[in-house]
């Protein structure tokens, strides 16, 4: 987590905390440690958590003093410096944080020390300063609190399930022996997934254990495995909301020839279409080929006859407009083999980008 992020955190907790004397200061501070620092190595954790009781004891002593700002002034100015200081995803991350601590701490009506501020008016504030999308927030306040009813946006969430047993949400995946259902709420304007697992079975989120009615942020490049249970990857659910906004690939080979000079072999007259969501596999024997057809689908060869248009462009001619819409991986030509995945694709990115 981003350091200025975590700062402003602690400071409108603590802050909160003093507005809601009625809430126990360890509550707080335990809520702190699973929903803001459980991804921290210790030594920040305990930094993190000494910064907080400081920020606490600061407004705390405040109150006191009558050249000081109320708290309450001081919680709006700290909304309002908070839209100056960092980025929309964040700002966004921050009424995440409130709506989490929303559900698990204030699950009964509190009213304020020495005022009528109510929580709902601390989210006002946040939602207004940081101009927050009201539909968005609509649908995770409902998809936090459990009330799917309440979600606006119902297209917004996907249900996994062994047996589809709901009416209310059409988003479905199917996954073979989950006990109980797992709730994927994706946030566009941030392109952030939430989830919630409500059942038994024993899952891991990137290797740490996931319990039953809690919510979980779902990274880039984060997977869910449990026993007998098909993994569930990042990019997989993410393609299920996305979908709508990608534009569909029609790739169109019409009757293309290429044979080698003095020689009968190549690809014969070959025309097919190919669209976006297909894999497609080139089976044959070796040196019938395969590779060779690879070379002219990606533009490496030219065809002796026909023509690859890929939505209309030709492949040959309009080379620009389609300037880094193909990738190729080789089976082992370009790759060494000292070098991690990430790091030969990495070289190979810098190498494209600099020609």
């Amino acid at each position: 987590m981003d350091i200025v992020l975590l700062d402003y955190l602690l400071r409108l907790f603590a802050l909160i905390a003093n507005l809601y004397p009625n809430l126990l200061l360890e509550n707080v501070k335990d809520f702190i440690k699973s929903f803001l620092l459980k991804e921290l190595n210790p030594e920040i954790e305990n930094e993190s958590l000494r910064l907080f009781y400081e920020y606490y004891q600061m407004y705390s002593d405040s109150r006191n003093d009558p050249d000081h700002p109320d708290n309450i002034q001081t919680l709006i100015q700290t909304i309002q410096q908070i839209e100056y200081d960092i980025p929309r995803k964040q700002k966004f991350q921050i009424l995440l944080r409130l709506l989490f601590f929303e559900k698990f701490l204030l699950q009964y009506p509190i009213i304020s020390n020495k005022s009528q501020l109510e929580f709902k008016d601390i989210l006002t504030l946040v939602i207004e300063n940081f101009s927050i999308n009201e539909q968005e927030y609509l649908n995770c306040r409902g998809f936090i609190r459990d009330k799917l009813y309440a979600v606006p946006q119902k297209n917004r969430i996907l249900v996994v399930d062994n047996n589809r047993r709901t009416d209310l949400i059409s988003n479905y995946l199917h996954r073979e022996n989950l006990a109980g259902q797992l709730y994927f709420l994706y946030i566009d304007s941030i392109h952030t997934l939430l989830f919630n697992y409500k059942g038994t079975c024993s899952l891991m989120l990137n290797n740490q254990s996931v319990f039953s009615n809690h919510i979980y942020f779902f990274h880039k490049g984060s997977s869910l495995k449990g026993d007998g249970i098909d993994p569930i990857y990042y990019n997989q659910v993410v393609r299920r909301f996305q979908c709508d906004n990608l534009t569909t690939l029609r790739v169109e080979v019409e009757d293309i020839e290429f044979t080698f000079n003095k020689s009968n072999n190549g690809i014969h007259r070959l025309s097919t279409i190919f669209e976006s969501g297909q894999l497609i596999g080139i089976i044959g024997r070796s040196g019938v080929g395969k590779s060779t057809l690879i070379n002219i689908l990606i533009g490496n060869i030219k065809p002796q006859k026909g023509a690859i248009t890929i939505n209309g462009l030709n492949l040959q001619q309009d080379t620009k407009k389609l300037d880094g819409l193909i990738g190729y991986v080789p089976q082992d030509d370009l790759l060494i083999e000292e070098l991690s995945v990430f790091t030969n694709l990495y070289l190979n990115a810098q190498l494209c980008k600099n020609r």
